[in-house]
């Protein structure tokens, strides 16, 4: 789903809405609209503005702006969402309001990085709260660690803290809603700019805040679209997830073996689109289009959305990852030619073993990818870093390793963990980390385990 699209269904289903003076109106800034998908939903995420933007915050939020007077605790992301099931077609809009807690304010010096529908950040803090277009709330979240972990539920008469309903248990807080007033300018009909006058502050009351019994995330949606946020759930530990599925598909293995032996037989890199295929395991196309003699291949894009690829770095090559082989994937995903990005697999083979890039925090991802593999100053900046690192043919494989995983996590990071092959036949996989004195240890992703 385009943008183009999204705003076309979005106004014929709600000619009168984005009206000036209409009931509940607000402005829709399409300029401002961008997509991201995954295998269930296609999303566009547009900022709105209206004359009195009223929106909920913390009470820790709240107490920080009243004792410092610094505005940057009120800081909040209020969008229009359009989004299509792609199993089914069916297409709604909604509201979605995101205040970031003081904690993770703070963390970033007040500049987080974005967080949207589909995607946040691992260490995400705060609330993430549903409204229909008529400004009715739906429902909340509470998200811990990028996790939707409790609901936000306005108190019903009766209710109170220790209240359990079905099978939660809730307990009460005060939330403060600030609404941000507004005049909107027109020129000829067509919105020009808006002027801020001021802000008023009431207690909207009291909240219950629900958890499951026995902890965890919870996965519901209150039984009104928009459905929970697709990571409300607990994640799945990516460890077993590579190993399960990557490392049991027999193919897969055997064309990891061929093309390792092309690394010592040829100079040159050949690689292999992956295609999900019925039988949950993998189909496979090979890819021409290394540069004889290069440790590179020709800028290419697959025909359709692709679940992993495969390439080589040759004897001589860098034993790990490049900045180009980063940036391709990054593009082929810009572009919509990955199928679910936490799920493709994005690996290269040299004669010593392989690796895996493997994308898992998306918000992250997306972040990097439009700081540093955007445009050619930003990579000449990040090929600068990854020169600096002194990640090249010379270095031992662990070396690389260790600098490669630096660079990952430069700035906020990328969002992209280094997995390892720990067989000869490709069938296990490690997860790479560096401890605090910047050595390389495998990681068990013990955080992940029930």
């Amino acid at each position: 789903m385009s943008i183009a699209e999204a705003r076309a269904w979005f106004e014929i289903q709600n000619a009168n809405r984005t009206k000036s003076g209409s009931l509940n109106s607000f402005i829709a800034l399409w300029d401002s609209a961008f997509v991201s998908f995954n295998e269930n939903y296609e999303v566009v995420e547009v900022e709105i503005l209206e004359e009195e933007q009223a929106v909920c915050y913390a009470e820790d939020n709240y107490t920080a702006y009243e004792s410092s007077g610094d505005g940057s605790y009120r800081a909040s992301v209020v969008r229009l969402v359009v989004m299509r099931n792609r199993n089914t077609g069916e297409m709604l809009s909604f509201r979605m309001t995101i205040t970031p807690s003081r904690n993770y304010l703070e963390r970033y010096s007040f500049s987080p990085p974005e967080n949207t529908y589909l995607a946040k950040t691992d260490d995400f803090e705060g609330m993430v709260m549903f409204h229909d277009l008529e400004g009715n709330y739906v429902n909340g979240w509470v998200f811990e660690n990028g996790i939707a972990v409790k609901t936000v539920k306005p108190l019903a008469a009766g209710e109170g803290a220790g209240t359990k309903s079905y099978s939660y248990t809730c307990y009460t807080e005060i939330f403060y809603e600030i609404t941000f007033h507004y005049i909107v300018w027109y020129s000829n009909g067509e919105f020009s700019h808006i002027q801020y006058l001021g802000s008023s502050i009431t207690i909207t009351g009291e909240y219950n805040i629900c958890y499951p019994d026995g902890g965890g995330g919870d996965g519901s949606s209150g039984g009104y679209a928009p459905p929970a946020p697709p990571d409300a759930n607990k994640p799945k530990n990516p460890c077993d997830q590579l190993n399960n599925y990557v490392g049991v598909d027999t193919g897969f293995c055997a064309m990891m073996s061929i093309l390792q032996s092309t690394t010592t037989q040829h100079e040159k890199e050949f690689g292999l689109f992956l295609k999900k295929v019925p039988s949950e395991q993998y189909g496979h196309e090979f890819v021409d289009k290394g540069i004889e003699g290069q440790c590179e291949m020709e800028l290419f894009y697959p025909d359709i959305p692709i679940d992993g690829f495969v390439h080589t770095h040759y004897d001589g090559c860098e034993s790990t990852f490049t900045v180009g082989d980063i940036g391709i994937m990054y593009q082929w995903y810009k572009e919509g030619l990955i199928s679910d990005i936490k799920d493709f697999v994005f690996s290269v083979v040299t004669k010593d073993g392989a690796y895996v890039a493997k994308v898992e925090d998306v918000a992250k991802f997306q972040n990097f990818g439009e700081k540093f593999l955007n445009d050619p100053i930003s990579v000449n900046f990040l090929e600068g870093m990854f020169g600096a690192l002194k990640i090249t043919s010379d270095n031992s494989i662990t070396e690389n390793e260790k600098n490669f995983i630096s660079l990952m996590n430069i700035d906020i990071g990328s969002g992209i963990k280094l997995y390892k092959a720990n067989t000869t036949d490709f069938s296990g996989w490690d997860r790479l980390e560096l401890d605090s004195n910047e050595n390389v240890f495998v990681d068990d992703c013990e955080k992940y385990k029930p």
